[in-house]
């Protein structure tokens, strides 16, 4: 029989128990009916064909559609069948059909409909349900599985009829996961995932000679992990709805061994490029109280052609990093606050360096660029309040700034430095409408004079401009007891004096 009911949608739950197969202490009814349960509270709308034999389920026809807010249209999923079969010891398998495929389709009001089909190729697929009826998890596994571009129509027409082409696919291997939902109070979606590797290759063609580009690459010992809880009080139409007390994500993703490949046409000239990196790493945290965020790559190195561009772009890459902390909760007492960025061991080639400097004057040793900062602030109004972006001032105070890192190191000469200071917020016109500072940050710098002298003798500096930095240099700073040291104490007092090494300059 057939069966339509309102749902709540989850679309990216479906995809992931179907393409990420799954774990349950269950009847293959208990399943079936919690995906309706998790389903039903999105205002989506989901249509199956059931057939039922003994205890098991064979489910066709499967569809998931809600409108698009906003805009005159549908969007449509349709799933492969599905098949819940008891194991005999509480527990569920999943199969799906021979014609294992996921098509989106627009529909349009008044003219042809727009859709893209998926097909997936599994190779030793097992997805057992175990748990509760609130609370299953789906356990999963696959030799392989390889999502291939299979079909896409644009307003009812092939690709191909307008000039264009998208074809591709991506293969997993060596998988392994367990997929957690709870669906009594929160919905909530636990994720572990592993892959041996992941490969692609993408070919893209636009219409109309707009630009064209293949890309391909391999990612090894992907590993991800994700949590999800959200309310099931959501509007689809009012998307801001979902941003509320309740919604709270995390993600911890890292990487092996990747590298890749991309070549093709912008519309006027060709590109190419290739990047490779021994490890990477992403996380996130994003709910009502902070967002969180954090990525990192290692040992990294990249090659880029245009035909714009002389020479190959190339270099290597010990470490680049960046991660950052930011509060969104309105308190009345100050929240911390940090963001950090870092290149670290950056190499040039020399075929680069001999360009602007072919008699070597400037050391061509590794780079480095690290910043870091902290603090603390108060936010007057939630960044899930919706007024809190139409307030035409940043309705927040800055109640504390350190520089807790610095350092920039690059043609023989480093700077470093560190400082902190306290911000007076009932104070803005001491420093034009900017809260008064209080404090002091210190810097070193060596290696300064021998790289003016450098540029000087390489002709990419006059002697008039260094003698000019030369004084602007000894404003701000005193010699230190190393060779070719200076050093820096830039200070601001409470009355809004501003110091360089003791001696007043505002």
């Amino acid at each position: 029989m057939t069966q339509s009911f309102v749902s709540r949608g989850a679309l990216a739950a479906c995809t992931a128990v179907l393409a990420t197969p799954s774990f349950a202490d269950i009847t293959p009814a208990d399943v079936w009916d919690s995906w309706q349960s998790y389903l039903s509270g999105f205002t989506l709308d989901m249509t199956a064909t059931e057939q039922r034999t003994g205890d098991d389920i064979l489910v066709t026809d499967v569809s998931i559609s809600f409108e698009v807010p906003d805009e005159d249209g549908t969007v449509t999923i349709t799933l492969p069948d599905m098949d819940f079969i008891s194991r005999g010891d509480g527990t569920v398998e999943m199969k799906y059909g021979a014609d294992m495929s996921v098509t989106a389709r627009i529909e349009g009001e008044g003219g042809p409909d727009s859709q893209a089909t998926i097909d997936i190729v599994p190779v030793g697929l097992s997805t057992i349900a175990s748990g509760e009826p609130n609370d299953i998890t789906y356990t999963y596994s696959a030799a392989s599985l390889t999502y291939s571009v299979a079909e896409v129509l644009v307003e009812g027409a092939p690709i191909a009829e307008i000039g264009a082409q998208i074809e591709g696919d991506v293969t997993v291997t060596g998988m392994t996961g367990l997929v957690k939902i709870a669906t009594e109070g929160l919905t909530s979606i636990q994720q572990d995932v592993r892959y041996d590797s992941m490969t692609y290759d993408v070919r893209f063609v636009a219409p109309e000679d707009d630009g064209s580009f293949v890309t391909a690459g391999t990612v090894d010992d992907l590993r991800v992990e994700s949590a999800l809880s959200i309310s099931q009080d959501i509007d689809l139409e009012n998307p801001f709805s979902i941003f509320n007390e309740e919604l709270n994500i995390s993600i911890e993703a890292s990487q092996g061994a990747s590298q890749s490949s991309m070549s093709g046409n912008d519309g006027n000239a060709p590109f190419s490029s290739e990047s490779a990196s021994a490890s990477g790493s992403f996380g996130m945290l994003f709910n009502s109280d902070v967002l969180e965020a954090s990525m990192s790559s290692f040992d990294a190195s990249f090659n880029f052609f245009g035909e714009d561009i002389p020479l190959p772009v190339s270099g290597e890459v010990g470490e680049a990093s960046m991660s950052f902390s930011l509060p969104l909760a309105e308190t009345a007492d100050p929240q911390d606050f940090f963001m950090n960025f870092a290149i670290v061991d950056a190499i040039i080639p020399d075929l680069l360096w001999n360009i602007f400097d072919p008699g070597a004057a400037l050391e061509r040793g590794p780079a480095t660029i690290s910043v870091g900062m902290e603090g603390t602030t108060k936010l007057m109004m939630g960044a899930f309040n919706p007024a809190f972006f139409e307030s035409d001032d940043v309705p927040a105070t800055l109640e504390s700034l350190s520089l807790t890192d610095l350092e920039v190191s690059v043609a023989g000469a480093e700077l470093t430095g560190a400082g902190d200071f306290t911000f007076d917020n009932t104070d803005l016109s001491s420093f034009d409408g900017f809260p008064r500072p209080e404090g002091a940050a210190d810097f070193r710098l060596t290696g300064g004079n021998q790289l003016l002298d450098s540029l000087i003798s390489m002709g990419l500096v006059s002697e008039g401009d260094a003698m000019g930095a030369r004084m602007m240099m000894g404003v701000f700073t005193v010699a230190g007891p190393g060779d070719d040291e200076l050093n820096s104490r830039l200070e601001v007092t409470g009355e809004g004096h501003v110091l360089a090494n003791g001696q007043r300059l505002r």
